[in-house]
């Protein structure tokens, strides 16, 4: 995949999902009160961008295994946490939420669990949305945290593929504790450092 064909097919639909969750800022203020506000609007976010973190994993997966797209096919959660983890401080990676300057780790529970509870959430939601009180797990709290688990794991692949920053940046979060380099031109770039 070229730098284009990435920030076209991956990073284009990660930046589509952030505007999405923004928008519903008009309706449901970003706030830790709300984490457990819940609409059909958040449901449809949530599948969505946990479709998308599969997505990614295994294009992640393919590219550190050095494997084609039909060996990873099948691969899952357990999958991704084995091949991803083994290749660097993965889990422990973290961004700031720009909204109020949260941090965010919403890998971090691979380190004791099989799966992050957002993403249990997501397929709780996912396969069995009917039954009991499934359906409020499409809320706030869910789809910020497997929006900043995308954002991250996103940055990563580009990271591992191409170097620089992805744009348009996001507007929602920020990766913590990276250097990070900027294109102004002529050859020249710019080193930011998001501490």
């Amino acid at each position: 995949m070229t730098k284009e064909e990435f920030l076209s097919r991956v990073w284009g639909y990660y930046i589509m999902l952030e505007n999405n969750f923004m928008d519903t800022f008009g309706y449901v203020e970003p706030v830790t009160e709300n984490n457990d506000t819940f609409s059909k609007e958040y449901g449809k976010l949530l599948l969505s961008i946990g479709s998308e973190i599969d997505v990614v994993c295994k294009e992640l997966c393919k590219i550190i295994e050095n494997k084609t797209a039909v060996d990873v096919s099948r691969y899952n959660v357990v999958n991704y946490k084995n091949v991803i983890s083994g290749n660097g401080n993965f889990m422990n990676e973290s961004c700031v939420y720009l909204i109020n300057g949260e941090v965010l780790q919403p890998w971090l529970e691979w380190n004791t669990v099989d799966s992050p509870s957002w993403w249990k959430n997501y397929n709780s939601l996912k396969h069995d949305r009917l039954n009991l009180d499934n359906y409020k797990l499409g809320n706030y709290s869910n789809v910020k945290d497997a929006l900043s688990a995308l954002y991250i794991i996103t940055r990563i692949l580009y990271k591992k593929m191409f170097s620089f920053e992805p744009i348009p940046k996001s507007n929602l979060f920020q990766m913590k504790d990276w250097t990070t380099y900027n294109k102004v031109g002529n050859g020249f770039y710019h080193v930011l450092s998001s501490n």
